[in-house]
């Protein structure tokens, strides 16, 4: 694909008096040679992904648990994807292309990473192909290509099916700039300039943050499009003022949907300053990650206080960076052109408005880092110009992007599951509390449960305030048969949280086992009527028929095993207790039918077996 449009707008721009052109292949062989090497790189190192699940952040809410995206494409889900607010985003267009892989692929995490891989390899060719028309620079462009399709601290935008945003947004917004560059640089027919709004919006309503991208294209006006003076400042204003009115509608539904949901809350007793020196800091601690990337993880705990001198770090970053740019501006406009890029489009994800817990995040890093990108690439050229031989800086790169090959590799296999990727987050941060939190869940799942206990009390001990730390220490406790331990830790969670339907559903479930089946009915009948996932609520309606039946209600024991196997049909303990139901009441019909359908579900249960000898044939 890109390499199609690369090739339509090289004819359309050529002159209609040039003399014929040589063959097509060897007009462009570098550039597909160069293509295809950046896709087989990105494969690589991110091929691996294809076969990983779904992590504990943010995945189910995304796909796994999520039951417009299980639908795939329908006009239910159609709604939901303009107008929910669910994950504190507005992204339509990501809740679309992860719709269309389950319709296209089935509920499959590894197709849903090989989606996110591929937009990640055909944003980078789009990248390499704008700067090669624009630049004119072969080697420099495929170098910046190359430094975005495989540098560590973009792993996180690949890896991570919930960050399907990144990858798409990026596409977009590339190909934004290709069409703007076309158009401007004197194919001004208004379709170009057209198309470039269509794509634009596109990137706008697949990540948020995209709300950037009209300043980068005043900065793509600095350089390499050259058309950026003092004089011609207002007429390229004026020019992207649909662009700046599209930015301004996106920014106030974004901010309503994060409100919303409370996001732009989640760190309530952080002052401004602190945000101030955190955002400071975060500018030189990305550049340092950039020139050595190691220590990475999924999430970096906020500082408990003001990080003074890594605060006072960044500012001397951004203030020397600034300098440099501008002394250098008439003579290497990519440097203003590189650093603005840089600081500009981490402004959204900064920390100024916070969103998250996080101090700072790889994925905030895959588009702003291009600028970085080309100010080594540009800049390396002329040094290797002026001073050093060229060969040695060839095979100085050559050996670096070997090395971040390699450690991007290793970091993507850490996102293969929850205890890879968080054990590695416990490992290189302190305080951790969503690591300890999902290292703790995971150990659970498997039955690990003093491990489990271990870490999921360690994180509620580093965050006293955070609800679900209750909710996922009394699950811990419970599954070791200590539900009188686990009760008054999931009734904290519900002082704090009573709209939480998942607290009201553990509630229910810990009575149940203390044989409090009044109270219990009442939590589970709150939860289902708050809303669960469909995991949760047909365990409520099998647990709430099991109170019935202790009840002798068995008409209203029937209902809710019905309503289990509404959700799912091959849920074998309601469809048993249904079976047994039907029996008490003397429906030996289809008390029979049922045990029949048990026996092909399973049948080695000698419940089941049992009972069937003793029906009689109808």
């Amino acid at each position: 694909m890109a390499l199609s449009i690369y090739f339509s707008l090289k004819r359309m721009s050529r002159s209609k008096h040039s003399p014929p052109a040589p063959g097509f292949f060897s007009r462009h062989r570098a550039e597909i040679l160069l293509c295809a090497a950046l896709a087989a790189a990105v494969w690589a190192v991110f091929g691996q992904t294809t076969a990983f699940g779904l992590v504990n952040f943010d995945d189910y809410d995304y796909l796994g648990e999520n039951p417009f995206v299980r639908q795939g494409l329908t006009a239910e889900g159609l709604r939901f994807a303009f107008t929910s607010p669910m994950t504190g985003n507005w992204h339509p267009l990501t809740w679309l292309s992860l719709m269309a892989d389950v319709t296209l692929f089935g509920l499959d995490a590894g197709a849903a990473h090989r989606t996110a891989v591929v937009l990640h390899a055909a944003a980078a060719m789009v990248l390499f192909l704008l700067l090669r028309q624009f630049t004119g620079a072969l080697w420099r462009s495929a170098a910046v290509a190359g430094l975005f399709a495989i540098h560590p601290l973009h792993v996180e935008s690949v890896a991570w099916i919930s960050e399907r945003k990144d990858v798409l947004s990026a596409l977009f917004w590339f190909v934004t700039i290709w069409l703007y560059g076309t158009w401007a640089r004197g194919g001004r027919s208004r379709l170009w300039f057209g198309a470039a709004h269509v794509t634009a919006a596109l990137a706008m309503m697949s990540k948020p943050s995209s709300v950037t991208l009209p300043f980068t294209l005043l900065l793509f006006d600095v350089w390499p499009l050259r058309r950026f003076s003092r004089e011609a400042l207002p007429g390229l204003i004026r020019e992207k003022a649909l662009l700046f009115v599209m930015i301004a509608a996106l920014g106030f539904i974004t901010f309503r949907t994060q409100s919303a949901l409370g996001a732009t809350r989640s760190l309530t007793g952080v002052t401004a300053a602190h945000k101030l020196a955190n955002a400071a800091a975060s500018y030189a601690i990305y550049l340092r990650q950039t020139i050595w990337p190691a220590g990475l993880a999924p999430l970096y705990p906020y500082p408990e206080t003001i990080p003074v001198i890594p605060a006072a770090a960044g500012a001397a970053v951004l203030i020397g960076g600034t300098a440099l740019a501008l002394r250098h501006a008439r003579r290497r406009p990519y440097l203003p052109a590189g650093w603005f890029w840089y600081v500009g489009t981490l402004v959204p994800m900064i920390g100024i408005v916070q969103v998250g817990i996080q101090a700072h995040a790889d994925r905030y890093t895959y588009v702003p880092l291009i600028g970085i990108f080309w100010i080594v690439a540009w800049g390396l050229h002329d040094l290797a110009v002026s001073r050093v031989p060229a060969p040695w800086i060839r095979g100085a790169a050559a050996a670096v992007f070997l090395a971040l090959a390699w450690t991007a590799w290793a970091q993507a296999a850490c996102w293969r599951d929850d205890l890879a990727l968080f054990g590695r987050a416990l490992e290189v941060t302190k305080r951790n509390r969503m690591a300890h939190t999902v290292v703790g869940l995971a150990h659970l799942r498997e039955r690990r449960l003093d491990q489990a206990e271990t870490h999921l009390r360690t994180a509620l001990e580093l965050d006293p305030k955070f609800t679900p730390s209750y909710r996922n220490l009394a699950e811990a406790l419970f599954a070791q048969g200590r539900a009188a331990e686990a009760l008054p830790l999931i009734e904290k969670a519900i002082e704090l949280t009573p709209e939480s339907p998942l607290n009201h559903y553990t509630r229910g479930i810990v009575l149940r086992a203390l044989e409090r089946n009044g109270e219990a009915a009442a939590d589970l009948s709150k939860a289902i009527q708050q809303g669960l996932v469909p995991d949760q609520e047909k365990r409520a309606q099998l647990e709430l028929g099991l109170i019935r039946v202790k009840e002798e209600q068995h008409e209203a024991a029937l209902r809710h095993f019905a309503a289990a196997l509404s959700i799912d049909p091959d849920y074998y303990l309601a469809r048993k207790n249904l079976a047994f139901t039907l029996l008490r009441l003397d429906r030996r019909g289809a008390a029979r039918t049922e045990f029949l359908r048990l026996a092909q579900m399973n049948p080695a249960d000698p419940d089941v077996r049992r009972t069937l000898a003793a029906l009689p044939p109808r």
